[in-house]
C-alpha cells in the first residue's frame, strides 16, 4: 500500500463481486493507488485500527451503496 492512497474504498461484503472484482481493477486502470481490505489489512493486524488509519491516509473515500451496505 502507498503512504497515501488515492482512494479508500468500502463496501458489504455482499457487494464483494462488485467492488473488489470490479470496481477495484478499474480504479487502478485508471492509475489510481487503492486501500480495500481484500489487500491491505495483514493477518493478525488490529483491523479496527487498521481501517481508520487507511481512512485517515487516503485522499478520497469511495462507499459503495447498496442496501446490504445500508445495513
Amino acid at each position: 500500500m502507498p503512504d497515501r492512497p488515492d482512494v479508500f474504498v468500502s463496501y458489504s461484503r455482499k457487494d464483494r463481486a462488485f467492488a473488489v472484482d470490479w470496481l477495484v481493477p478499474a480504479l487502478i486502470g485508471r492509475d489510481k493507488d487503492i486501500w480495500v481490505d481484500a489487500e491491505d489489512i495483514p493477518p493478525a493486524a488490529d483491523w479496527r485500527e487498521t481501517v481508520l488509519d487507511g481512512i485517515a491516509k487516503s485522499s478520497a473515500f469511495v462507499f459503495v451503496l447498496s442496501p446490504d451496505s445500508l445495513r
